[in-house]
């Protein structure tokens, strides 16, 4: 893909900024793994990943049957069973592990 690379002339509002800011995070760092981390702090993982899974399962067969769809759940880590008991009940465990 070819990408015309151009300074902004200006940001009218928050909105394009925050575009911008995003698709030039995704340019840079595209092959870094970030990405995924970017999209859960941004809060749209599960729209991108799942729409990435159905463009992908369009062009490789197998894929779509071996991708299982991408859920809040997977935002989050579990919390290390040592930790939790470590810590006298202070800790419990994300919702979904």
């Amino acid at each position: 893909v070819n990408y015309e690379i151009e300074p902004y002339p200006a940001f009218p509002d928050a909105t394009f900024a925050r575009k911008a800011v995003r698709f030039e995070r995704r340019l840079e760092l595209g092959v870094e793994g970030h990405r995924l981390f970017d999209l859960r702090r941004w809060g749209n993982a599960t729209e991108v990943m799942n729409e990435y899974i159905q463009n992908e399962a369009r062009t490789i067969p197998p894929f779509g049957t071996a991708a299982n769809p991408y859920t809040a759940t997977y935002d989050l880590f579990p919390v290390p069973l040592g930790a939790i008991d470590l810590s006298g009940g202070v800790l419990t465990q994300n919702p979904g592990y």
